[in-house]
C-alpha cells in the first residue's frame, strides 16, 4: 500500500512530466531560478505573483560582489532589490535563467502564475545568439521584440500578437512553483531546495 508521501510525489512527477512534454514548455535553455519571497515581501516580484494581470522583467547583474535583481514592472517602475541573505546567496544559480539570464514573471488573467524566457523565442531560433530582449510596450500590456518586431501577449501564453509570421512560436515558457517561502522558476525537473 502507497503512503501518502508516495502518491504525492507520483502525482508531482506525472505533472512535471506532462508539463516537459508540453510544446509550451519546450525552451532549450537551462532554467532554475529561486527568489525567496518570505525575504522580500514588498518586492515588485512578490508582489506582481498574486496580482492578476501584472507581470516583471527580472535580470540579475553582480555589483561589488553583491548579487542585484532588477525588476522592471509592466507598470513601468524598476526596482534594484540586493540580495544580502546567505541562503539566497548559497541556493540562488543566475546563470541558469533562461536564453541570458532574463526572466519575465507574473500572474495572468485568466491563467494564474506564468514564467517566459525574457529573449525573443523567434529570433533565438532564426538568428541564434542569446540577446534578442523583450521589452514592455502599450502601456506594459505586451512585450516586444527590438530586432524582429514582433509583439507577444503574456496574457495568451507567450503568443504573437503583432507582425507575426507563419510558423512563428509563443515565448519560451518555464514552469513556475510558489509556496509560503519562495518561487521557483525552472524547465525539467526542479533542484533541491
Amino acid at each position: 500500500m502507497w503512503g501518502l508521501a508516495s502518491i504525492l510525489a507520483t502525482c508531482h512527477m506525472a505533472m512535471l512530466t506532462s508539463c516537459e512534454a508540453d510544446p509550451m514548455f519546450g525552451s532549450p535553455y537551462a532554467c532554475s531560478f529561486i527568489f525567496y519571497t518570505s525575504y522580500h515581501p514588498n518586492s515588485a516580484l512578490t508582489l506582481a505573483l498574486g496580482n492578476p494581470g501584472s507581470y516583471v522583467i527580472v535580470t540579475p547583474q553582480v555589483r561589488q560582489g553583491v548579487m542585484h535583481l532588477m525588476i522592471t514592472t509592466n507598470g513601468g517602475k524598476t526596482e534594484d532589490l540586493a540580495l544580502t541573505t546567505e541562503k539566497e546567496a548559497k541556493r540562488l544559480d543566475y546563470g541558469n535563467m533562461g536564453a541570458n539570464g532574463r526572466l519575465i514573471i507574473g500572474c495572468a488573467n485568466a491563467y494564474g502564475l506564468k514564467a517566459y524566457d525574457g529573449h525573443c523565442s523567434n529570433c533565438l531560433r532564426e538568428f541564434g545568439g542569446k540577446n534578442y530582449p523583450l521589452s514592455w510596450i502599450d502601456h506594459g500590456l505586451l512585450l516586444r521584440c527590438a530586432k524582429c518586431e514582433r509583439v507577444y501577449d503574456p496574457n495568451a501564453d507567450g503568443l504573437v500578437v503583432e507582425n507575426g509570421q507563419e510558423g512563428d512560436r509563443n515565448l519560451y515558457q518555464y514552469v513556475p512553483m510558489l509556496n509560503d517561502e519562495f518561487l521557483h522558476v525552472f524547465n525539467g525537473k526542479p533542484t533541491g531546495y
